[in-house]
């Protein structure tokens, strides 16, 4: 478990910091200026078929990108209409990172691939699409609505704030935390009621619905972000 560890975290900011190598130096969103970068990263990718651990390695070359390259857009001059998005996205791959090193620091025995939350199901799956989509469109058509700065900048306090509390209560419960709803009493489960359980019954839950609420200020789409909540 420790090597896997290692190697989540280890290849996760390796390739944020690839890919802001990669692309920082780009000017223009264009094809020839794209290109190379995006060949170097896709041959980046390959190189994770072959590290121990392969699985574990894909996932956080593919999250670490995906943070890196919003990092990137957040405070680009060229791309500023997307800054919210990208500040979504850093908050999602971040989310499904730290989801898996959280289990493995805490609760090892239960750590697998599914501990990254990627294919949590085909409902949250299908909701982010389409708010990508909304996001896009309404971007599009009505570009005015992406430039309440003070709104998104609530949103996202919300979604940090979120985050750490939904960490808090992994940390807290450490061994009787799962992803995987239990339908029977494991031995080593305890009943958790210290720390922030002492305030909230779920709060991993709590921590994910403000993540949620905060994503519809932060990403300004309170359509679809009813069905993320």
């Amino acid at each position: 478990m420790i090597a896997k560890l290692k190697v989540a975290v280890s290849v996760f900011i390796a390739y944020i910091l690839l890919t802001v190598n990669l692309f920082y130096p780009i000017q223009r969103l264009d094809a020839s200026s794209l290109a190379l970068p995006c060949l170097c990263l896709a041959l980046g990718w390959t190189i994770t078929f072959i590290f121990p651990h392969s699985g574990v390695a894909k996932r956080a070359a593919f999250l670490g990108s995906i943070f890196g390259i919003s990092l990137l857009v957040s405070v680009c001059s060229v791309a500023s209409s997307w800054r919210y998005f990208a500040w979504y996205m850093m908050s999602l791959s971040f989310f499904h990172w730290s989801e898996y090193i959280m289990i493995a620091l805490y609760n090892p025995h239960k750590l697998s691939l599914e501990s990254f939350l990627l294919n949590h199901s085909a409902e949250y799956q299908f909701a982010a699409v389409v708010s990508w989509a909304e996001f896009v469109l309404e971007l599009w058509l009505f570009p005015w609505m992406k430039t309440f700065y003070y709104i998104s900048l609530v949103g996202s306090i919300l979604m940090i704030g979120g985050e750490a509390l939904r960490k808090l209560a992994m940390l807290t419960a450490k061994t009787s935390f799962s992803h995987v709803v239990e339908n029977k009493k494991a031995e080593d489960h305890v009943l958790v009621t210290h720390g922030v359980y002492n305030w909230f019954r779920h709060p991993s839950y709590v921590g994910w619905f403000w993540w949620s609420v905060g994503k519809l200020f932060g990403f300004i789409d309170q359509k679809t972000g009813s069905y993320v909540v």
